[in-house]
């Protein structure tokens, strides 16, 4: 048992039947059932125990999801149950991408976040870029996240990094939240906290090119050279004007020693912003 109204239970024959085409099936024979892997139940609140005849594919998908989202068992196990979920409810990744979005409109962060944990859970490849944006814009309005922003933004980073944290206890799952955190360290110098929180926001589906620009400053910071590149180089292709991007090529072609090169990458950032300082300084120099 993993929880009071988890348990693990074999699968029914009724569905096994069902599984594999038989009368309504579920299945288009993509996946077959591994007797030898029990499956996890959800027991409806007020029942001590259940009939496995009784079972309904709901009350599956519900114990297979909160198994996969702790991920405290066999990986192999949560493939499987992965794949079972899927032959199920073979709609599930728009379904639930439908539900998070409104929820997340309507001001339910906590019931967007929770559906948000649920698909990185399901598919921990796949791009939920839509779902992060519109729970990463809801994050603006938390008074946690505003003081923390208006602090870092006065140079007050020390302390907008407890406000961020508060924020952060709250909704782990919010992208904006590590950006904010990354920022605050980087400002501090705090090069390597602030690799790891990037690296978190671009996880949650923050890889924007503001956040690879960030996390490259602190990778050059590192001495890591090579990971900045590439960061630098993937913010560009997104946002291929952007000066600040250009700028730190520049400024990482420098340390790198190709000189040549950082006076091509300043030489566009003047094209672009004639008033640029670190531009001119280094071709004044």
């Amino acid at each position: 048992m993993m929880e009071n109204s988890i348990v693990f239970l074999p699968v029914p024959e009724s569905l096994k039947n069902q599984m594999a085409g038989d009368g309504e099936s579920y299945n288009d024979g993509s996946f077959s059932i591994n007797p030898g892997i029990p499956i996890p139940v959800e027991i409806p609140e007020g029942r001590e125990n259940i009939n496995l005849e009784d079972l309904s594919p709901e009350m599956i998908i519900s114990g297979m999801l909160r198994v996969i989202e702790a991920g405290e068992i066999n990986p192999e196990w949560i493939n499987y149950y992965r794949s079972f979920v899927l032959a199920l409810r073979p709609g599930i990744l728009e379904e639930f991408t439908r539900a998070a979005i409104i929820k997340a409109r309507n001001g339910d962060i906590d019931m967007a976040l929770e559906i948000f944990g649920t698909l990185r859970g399901l598919f921990p490849e796949a791009c939920l870029l839509e779902i992060a944006g519109e729970i990463g814009d809801r994050s603006l309005e938390d008074e946690s996240f505003r003081e923390a922003y208006d602090l870092i933004q006065k140079g007050r980073a020390q302390e907008g990094l407890g406000s961020i944290r508060d924020f952060l206890e709250r909704r782990p799952l919010v992208w904006n939240g590590w950006f904010m955190l990354g920022w605050a360290l980087r400002l501090l110098g705090r090069w390597k906290d602030g690799v790891c929180a990037f690296r978190k926001a671009i996880e949650l589906g923050g890889g924007n090119s503001d956040t690879r620009n960030e996390l490259a400053i602190c990778l050059m910071e590192e001495g890591d050279y090579s990971g900045a590149r590439r960061e630098l180089e993937i913010a560009l292709r997104e946002d291929p004007e952007n000066v600040k991007i250009i700028s730190n090529l520049g400024v990482l072609a420098v340390k790198s020693g190709r000189k040549n090169e950082a006076a091509a990458f300043f030489r566009t950032v003047l094209d672009l912003d004639s008033d640029d300082p670190v531009a001119k300084k280094y071709l004044k120099g």
